[in-house]
């Protein structure tokens, strides 16, 4: 992939913050496809995957702990003052290359302090968000979405982008221009369209379970971005959309009642969350 030469088994280390539940993480998107995807069906007779977990913030861990999660390595780091140890960790772990799900701030410190000046990168862009996305974001305030901007970690990316040691791949062809803008890459930087994959229950029945008109949405409604996504949904199918949001998080009641409100007038109302 990087023109090395032949390897008896690949070493890859999966760089995420959270891996759906697994060591005690928190359930979202990049852990879920971290865990059931990545790390499901990427091992193999040629392929060998381990992942490397954010540093605990919570607790001065001295040592990397190894927890064995569906038949994966999954380590959490020593904390950043034992810096040096994650140093020898990872020296001794010679990983062929890495894979990172988009380049978090803690994923960007584990790589950025890992051996070598010429380490394989294999980027998986996700949710680029440059400065222009922010500031529409930033235009919603019943409830607003915390920012992660993190100016260093793009400056990294930038600079080791010009090593030819980083492979871009993306979920959607879409966010080739935003990851080219917040990483200030070249106009002809290659990026291969690689689809987040989906599983499908071949054993579905689609005779036996009659199709109903409506849509469940299962997303969690807690930011702005799934906010729009459902109001859309509700404003451009008002009859298939059911009127029930079960919600999970007690910190967006604002939330919750503004889509109701716009549930009970989407056949006759606009709505922007403002």
């Amino acid at each position: 992939m990087f023109g090395s030469g032949l390897m008896s088994k690949l070493r890859v280390a999966l760089l995420v913050d959270e891996y759906f539940g697994g060591a005690k993480t928190k359930f979202g998107g990049y852990g879920f496809l971290a865990r059931h995807l990545v790390a499901k069906y990427l091992p193999g007779d040629d392929i060998d995957v381990e992942v490397l977990l954010k540093k605990d913030c919570g607790k001065v861990r001295l040592i990397p702990k190894c927890h064995m999660i569906d038949g994966i390595k999954v380590y959490k780091l020593a904390a950043r003052a034992f810096d040096f140890i994650n140093y020898l960790f990872l020296k001794k772990k010679q990983y062929d290359v890495f894979l990172s799900i988009e380049m978090t701030t803690h994923s960007y410190r584990i790589f950025s302090k890992a051996p070598g000046k010429n380490k394989k990168l294999l980027f998986w862009i996700q949710d680029p968000r440059p400065t222009y996305e922010w500031d529409e974001i930033n235009t919603v305030k019943l409830f607003p979405e915390p920012c992660y901007w993190d100016q260093q970690v793009y400056d990294f990316v930038h600079q080791y982008a010009k090593t030819g040691n980083i492979r871009f791949i993306s979920q959607a062809r879409c966010l080739d221009q935003k990851a080219k803008d917040l990483y200030r890459l070249p106009a002809d930087t290659e990026i291969q369209y690689l689809p987040n994959p989906i599983e499908i229950d071949e054993n579905f029945d689609p005779d036996y379970h009659q199709k109903q008109d409506n849509i469940l949405f299962l997303g969690r409604i807690e930011s702005v971005k799934r906010g729009w996504l459902f109001a859309e949904i509700a404003r451009a199918m008002p009859q298939g959309v059911v009127d029930q949001i079960i919600r999970l998080n007690a910190t967006a009641h604002r939330l919750s009642a503004a889509l109701r409100d716009f549930l009970a007038n989407r056949h006759t109302q606009s709505y922007d969350f403002v």
